[in-house]
């Protein structure tokens, strides 16, 4: 759908805000202990946060150890802008020297249209990738991309750190089609009982589709294997609309069926930083059809192993205000991108609800077994019309 991502991202930008406060406050001893050790590490001074340059000498400022965390301070939002301004400054001009070239766009000019990625918001990720000590399979994980994949199981109500390293494509469609496609509307149109006749399960909170998805014990606590990863509901119903011909547009969910000897299954975490916030965007407004275009992408294209291109950038980063500046470009960069091609590609929102009416028409809910092969395919015959089954 083209729509404006900006009051989206924004929202987006207080809830992580807010969420890292609360990590803040509530764990100060996790935060002083990364802030610490990371600190220790860059030779920083830690007696008194008087002591911080105010352009951060390298963006990262120390706070009193009477307020508990050292870190990134978001206290001293000013001196860390302008310390990102030299940055850029001199960044444009070692780089922007191709004004005659047509549609050019210069750094400024990113970060102009797209203010609502503040340095607030980029120092509020990075405080939240602190607050929370990375599990070993995200040790070699970057700053920023921990802090916004922490920053997306906030929004889907995953608050395990093993639990949103397992998490998979399947796992998050899963979960995008119970928060976004059980409205109201679409009960009254397709009624409230699967192709069993049985009724559709509703859930009370993000938190409870996980606990559907992976086991939990009699509090509700996930239960773990001896490696210490939450265990997969391999039992687990989930209820979809699927449409009975092919007569719309709009597609049913792709389900590949998990394939544990191969595990061949694309992890959440596999996805760069940017895709993080893309996917916690796209989740927090409802978006369809970007949701789908992201969470559907192959194995080969989320480019898993591979280092993305601003890791180079930070290894020569002589101080962290380099590194703030080097994050953000990234991040601005990658939302421009977006928007660029979903302005290109996507349906208008009309076209988009035309199309949506269309394949409720055509559907009812079919409840299956998505971790179980086959499941998918000879429950959605039930509802299929003859001509249209799955084979």
């Amino acid at each position: 759908m083209k729509i404006n991502f900006s009051s989206t991202i924004s929202s987006f930008s207080n809830d992580i805000q807010n969420y890292t406060a609360a990590n803040i406050k509530t764990n100060p001893e996790i935060y002083q202990n990364a802030g610490y050790n990371k600190s220790l590490s860059n030779n920083q001074n830690m007696d008194s946060f008087n002591k911080s340059s105010s352009i951060l000498n390298d963006a990262r400022l120390s706070i009193s150890n009477v307020k508990g965390y050292l870190g990134y301070n978001i206290l001293n939002l000013t001196g860390i802008s302008n310390a990102i301004k030299n940055v850029m400054l001199e960044y444009k001009l070692e780089n922007d020297m191709h004004s005659e070239i047509p549609n050019h766009k210069t750094i400024d000019q990113y970060f102009q249209e797209h203010s609502e990625i503040s340095d607030e918001f980029m120092i509020s990720v990075l405080q939240l990738s602190e607050t929370v000590e990375k599990t070993k399979d995200a040790q070699n994980m970057d700053d920023l991309k921990w802090g916004m994949l922490l920053g997306l199981g906030k929004e889907i109500g995953m608050n395990d750190k093993d639990g949103l390293m397992q998490i998979t494509q399947q796992d998050l469609k899963i979960y995008y089609d119970i928060r976004h496609n059980r409205g109201q509307g679409r009960l009254d149109t397709m009624g409230e009982y699967d192709q069993n006749g049985e009724l559709i399960k509703q859930y009370d909170t993000p938190e409870d589709v996980w606990k559907d998805i992976f086991l939990t014990n009699s509090n509700g606590e996930f239960l773990r294997d001896k490696a210490g990863k939450l265990i997969r509901n391999e039992n687990f119903t989930y209820t979809t609309s699927v449409q009975q011909d092919t007569t719309t547009a709009h597609n049913d969910l792709y389900w590949n069926m998990y394939n544990y000897d191969n595990n061949i299954e694309t992890k959440i975490s596999d996805y760069q930083a940017s895709d993080l916030m893309h996917f916690s965007i796209f989740i927090k407004d409802g978006n369809d059809y970007e949701f789908n275009r992201l969470a559907n992408r192959s194995y080969e294209s989320v480019n898993v192993g591979e280092e993305p291109y601003y890791i180079q950038d930070l290894k020569g980063a002589k101080n962290d205000a380099e590194k703030l500046f080097i994050y953000k470009r990234y991040l601005v960069r990658a939302y421009d991108s977006m928007i660029f091609w979903n302005s290109k590609e996507a349906p208008s929102q009309a076209e988009w609800n035309n199309i949506t009416e269309k394949q409720i028409n055509n559907s009812k809910w079919v409840t299956f077994k998505p971790y179980e092969t086959d499941s998918y395919k000879n429950e959605a015959n039930k509802i299929k019309k003859d001509g249209y089954e799955l084979e």
